[in-house]
């Protein structure tokens, strides 16, 4: 059955404001003001300010994405993301990601990156390859890495730490079952235990599953199409460049822990 689509023609706004849909969501206007905006769908909206956005599809934004106030936006897509500009904000999507320019940022994605006219002082990560035009760093360099998931990264030290904590809660009932001799408390908590200990085993397949899906998906691949300011840095696997001086190139890729060169000059 097809979810129904949600048109708003007026802003969203406010930190009181938490809009939730089971569908998708189009605002044929701005979200604004520390307002949460939800869809088990995909979300399209005009610009967005200061606020949060979780999509179960696609997220696109037709102009901006920017702070509000020194509040950044966060933006989660568990599909694809689009935007005009993004600056002083977090995005992360589980799918590709295209943006024409992102400033004082950090993307990240499980899939490709495409920045399609600049990038400047903002922190790129990607599980696949990485594809921009031009990269400024100023006081606060670019780092752009490829070939890793920090998605998936905070998700496994997420299960770590849930996976702590279950252990210490198994080895206080270890102590416990040392010290009673009533039967019925006994059985009770070796039922406690048999629960915490499936918990326990369905995080390890879980962390093995995540670690298993980096390892088949990891692409490494950075493409910087026209320039790149020195203090750049490109990360792939354990290896860093760092540039030295500014790079100008027709085509300047890092892949498979190589650098493949065309047209290659060192700038002013």
């Amino acid at each position: 059955m097809k979810k129904e689509l949600l048109k708003i023609d007026k802003n969203v706004e406010n930190p009181d404001t938490h809009l939730k849909h089971d569908g998708d969501i189009q605002i044929d206007a701005d979200v604004l003001k520390g307002a949460t905006v939800e869809a088990t769908g995909s979300i399209i909206a005009d610009n967005a300010f200061g606020v949060q956005l979780i999509a179960g599809g696609d997220i696109q934004i037709r102009s901006d994405v920017s702070s509000y106030k020194n509040n950044e936006s966060v933006i989660y897509s568990k599909g694809r993301f689009y935007a005009d500009r993004v600056s002083e904000s977090s995005v992360i999507a589980e799918k590709s990601a295209t943006i024409n320019i992102v400033e004082n940022s950090r993307i990240i994605s499980n899939d490709d990156i495409f920045i399609n006219l600049w990038v400047h002082s903002s922190k790129i990560s990607s599980l696949k390859t990485v594809s921009v035009a031009k990269v400024g760093s100023g006081d606060k360099p670019t780092v752009i890495e490829s070939g890793r998931s920090v998605i998936i990264d905070e998700k496994i030290a997420s299960l770590f730490k849930e996976k702590t904590t279950l252990l210490a809660r198994l080895d206080n009932i270890n102590r416990y079952l040392l010290k009673i001799d009533n039967a019925e408390k006994k059985e009770h908590l070796r039922q406690k235990y048999d629960s915490l200990k499936e918990l326990i085993d369905g995080i390890n397949n879980n962390i093995s599953n995540n670690a298993v899906f980096v390892q088949e998906n990891a692409v490494f691949g950075i493409t910087v199409k026209e320039s790149a300011e020195a203090g750049t840095k490109l990360i792939m696997k354990t290896a860093m460049l760092e540039l030295e001086n500014t790079i100008t190139s027709s085509l300047f890729t890092f892949k498979d822990v190589e650098i493949i060169v065309s047209n290659f000059e060192e700038g002013s």
